[in-house]
């Protein structure tokens, strides 16, 4: 869910000026409980669309605080949490506001009684009309500090790994079209990311990013020149450079093809260990775009940048009733910049149980990479996912697979994992949803410490009346690891009930 509007184009190989996004570890996103339980949010052109609503909830659970095993403990938490949506999709204008307040009380541990506050804000205006837009976005939401302490599946399990988050940004940016000539844009975005916790470091960044791409005169052959640089402040590191320059050359081979080459030079400037090399240097691309037909594209390319060879690929087709996409790609990247890459987190409902998108498809979660180690670090990462829709049911099966090498403390990090999903329409207000994953992570720097989750849970969830919903859902969690204190076990029951004013 990532509300973008005339997104800046991003530089080559995958490094583009900050950009937020939507979505949150734990708390509701926008349309959360309406995508789920079958309720189709208002379509209003040029008018504020003002919801509040309120949800009740009861969870029973057999290990509310995910102790090990021995020292479970039973709780009964009951949750009230009023909210609010207000939107508008005008011709120059667009803005979108959700907020709530997840109150959560535990009858036999009132010391764990909390308040947590969860937004999610975006809009985009246009100042100049088709030449100068004025994009902003904001959310606070609650994030995983570390995959070593406890990983729950909601703020309904209490924990000290776990941290508000806090992010702003504002991006003004401009597009000039030179006639049949060329294509020219050029963004600036302020963002800044601030942590409860006082373990993890605050950030800003300053970014710019300009290209120039060829227009409609050129038919088979194409070019661009862009440019892009990032500044990070952090309060308690030292700053962080990302600069680069470059031009893409490509050349259509028929209908079908088109291949490309992209030469550049980049100049960074952050903390390494002490082996660390020249973060300075020329840099290439290759690759191909394939199109066979209208519903299938491919695209690969190889390359080398000052870190070593590098490459990445992505395949999308689509059927009548499935879609298939699977990629992969390698990237320098901060977490400052993962802030606005939330699409790798679940979504949730106000309980903090994983909802569906608008297709019924449950969102997965992953395991949290590690926010403590605040670094540098090289992404590799991998995913697959199919989904296929018969009308009455949808399916989802997806897999990933991710490694980190941070650039200072010389630190690794892998997870790998695998999720299915099942909505059913039983009846027109009626779904049955049941969703299974499993999640690998291998900590080397604890002990070569290696985790393992899985997650089980059904859904029956039911439409009363118009803006009236109500669910009962079961979740089965379950961590094992070659270190037994880190391991847990449990089993949670939560009916909801949702009125939309």
């Amino acid at each position: 869910m990532v509300v973008t509007a005339l997104a800046a184009p991003a530089p080559v190989l995958g490094q583009g000026v900050s950009a937020q996004g939507t979505g949150a570890l734990f708390g509701a996103t926008p349309f959360g409980e309406g995508a789920d339980e079958g309720t189709e949010p208002e379509e209003r052109t040029g008018e504020w669309v003002v919801a509040p609503r309120l949800t009740l909830g009861e969870t029973i659970s057999d290990n509310f605080a995910l102790a090990p095993p021995g020292e479970e403990e039973w709780d009964l938490i009951s949750q009230i949490t009023p909210g609010i949506r207000v939107e508008r999709d005008g011709s120059r204008t667009r803005a979108f506001l959700d907020y709530q307040a997840q109150s959560l009380f535990y009858v036999r541990n009132p010391e764990s009684d909390g308040v947590f506050h969860q937004l999610e804000a975006n809009g985009t205006g246009e100042l100049w009309r088709n030449h100068l837009f004025l994009d902003g976005a904001a959310s606070y939401t609650q994030q995983l500090i570390s995959p070593l302490g406890a990983v729950p599946e909601s703020n309904l399990v209490p924990t000290a790994n776990r941290t508000d988050v806090a992010t702003y940004e504002v991006s003004p940016n401009y597009v000039q079209r030179l006639g049949s000539f060329a294509d020219a844009r050029a963004r600036y975005t302020y963002n800044r990311v601030d942590y409860e916790t006082q373990s993890l470091s605050d950030s800003e960044s300053n970014g710019v990013s300009a290209s120039l791409d060829s227009g409609e005169r050129y038919n088979d052959l194409g070019w661009r020149a862009s440019y892009y640089r990032e500044e990070e402040r952090l309060e308690d590191w030292p700053d962080r450079t990302f600069e680069r320059v470059s031009g893409e050359l490509s050349h259509r081979l028929g209908a079908k093809t088109e291949v490309f080459g992209v030469y550049g030079y980049e100049d960074n400037d952050y903390e390494t260990d002490a082996t660390g090399g020249d973060l300075s240097s020329d840099f290439w691309e290759a690759g191909m775009r394939f199109n066979p037909t209208p519903r299938t594209a491919l695209e690969g390319a190889y390359g080398e940048r000052y870190f070593g060879n590098t490459w990445r690929a992505s395949l999308q087709h689509a059927t009548r009733r499935t879609n298939w996409q699977v990629g992969y790609s390698e990237t320098i990247e901060t977490e400052s910049q993962l802030q606005a890459d939330t699409l790798n987190l679940r979504v949730t409902d106000p309980s903090g149980n994983t909802i569906t998108d608008e297709q019924g498809n449950p969102i997965l979660l992953e395991v949290p990479f590690s926010l403590q180690v605040q670094d540098v670090f090289l992404r590799k990462r991998w995913t697959a996912d199919v989904t296929a829709d018969t009308g009455k049911s949808q399916f989802r099966l997806s897999a990933y697979q991710e490694s980190r090498d941070y650039q200072r403390t010389g630190l690794e990090e892998e997870g790998y994992g695998a999720g299915t999903g099942w909505t059913w329409r039983v009846a027109p207000r009626t779904r049955a949803i049941t969703r299974l994953s499993w999640d690998h992570h291998d900590l080397a720097f604890q002990g070569n410490r290696k985790d393992d989750i899985w997650r089980f849970g059904v859904r029956l969830a039911r439409e009363l009346r118009r803006q009236l919903t109500t669910s009962v859902d079961y979740q089965y969690l379950r961590r094992d690891s070659n270190q037994s204190s880190a391991e847990y076990r449990q089993n949670s029951v939560t009916l909801l009930l949702t009125k939309v004013f």
